[in-house]
């Protein structure tokens, strides 16, 4: 569709597994002069998503990426100085690696220092790792890890404003922990909704798994391989209702 608009001066693609590889199709693109925002949430590896910004337009003002890779994909910052009118970089990668990010601070802090943004994060768990920009610019977070608040750092400090955009949350951790939900109601003060992802699971907390907590939310899904559910105004106290 970006052939036949070249007067574009803002996109937002948010595309499928079908969009994961264009190598073949990178050179077939046509430039967007007057594009002045771009933000990508996909599985598009970064280095096809960095030259596909160079070919459709090097005048780019704000970029935001919402993607995963399998190593940070900034070891060289060439890219950037291209992008001679960038104002501002949003990001989020979920990385597939089990490297040590701090290994990455250099190049996380020339973002700061470029004023692309205000702050950065990162939280690895196991083998899956996040580095994102802050304020958090996408409405979508995914926690991997029950200590997601405990272990999260941070480039420059915390800020409780952060979080402000997020509405829909994945979850790929055992729901039944009052702690973390507890922070995630205090965090996350525009979440609408809650995708619940564990490959083994089981509907009935175990004895003192929900306590003293208590939490409603508009929409609640629950999904597995298995079973799809839907709650609305979901209450959890110490002694749990089922609807």
């Amino acid at each position: 569709m970006l052939y036949y608009l070249p007067n574009l001066i803002e996109c937002n693609a948010s595309v499928d597994d079908r969009g994961r590889d264009i190598s073949n199709d990178l050179t077939l693109l046509a430039r967007l002069p007057h594009l002045k925002s771009f933000k990508y949430e996909g599985l598009m590896p970064s280095i096809y998503l960095r030259r596909l910004v160079i070919e459709i337009n090097q005048q780019l003002e704000h970029l935001s990426i919402y993607t995963q890779d399998y190593q940070w994909p900034f070891h060289s910052l060439d890219f950037f100085d291209l992008l001679i009118h960038l104002q501002t970089f949003h990001f989020y990668f979920l990385l597939i690696t089990s490297e040590n990010f701090t290994s990455y601070f250099l190049d996380m802090k020339y973002f700061i220092e470029r004023n692309f943004c205000e702050n950065i994060a990162w939280i690895s768990s196991k083998d899956i790792g996040q580095i994102f920009s802050l304020p958090y610019a996408f409405n979508h977070l995914e926690i991997f890890e029950k200590n997601f608040f405990q272990q999260i750092h941070y480039l420059e400090y915390e800020n409780e404003n952060y979080w402000n955009h997020i509405e829909h949350l994945t979850l790929h951790i055992n729901i039944y922990d009052p702690s973390l939900l507890k922070l995630i109601n205090e965090k996350f003060t525009k979440l609408r909704s809650i995708d619940y992802q564990v490959p083994h699971f089981s509907l009935i907390p175990q004895d003192n798994e929900l306590h003293q907590y208590d939490i409603r939310l508009s929409k609640f899904i629950f999904s597995s391989r298995i079973i799809f559910v839907l709650i609305y105004h979901c209450r959890y106290d110490k002694e749990v209702n089922h609807s």
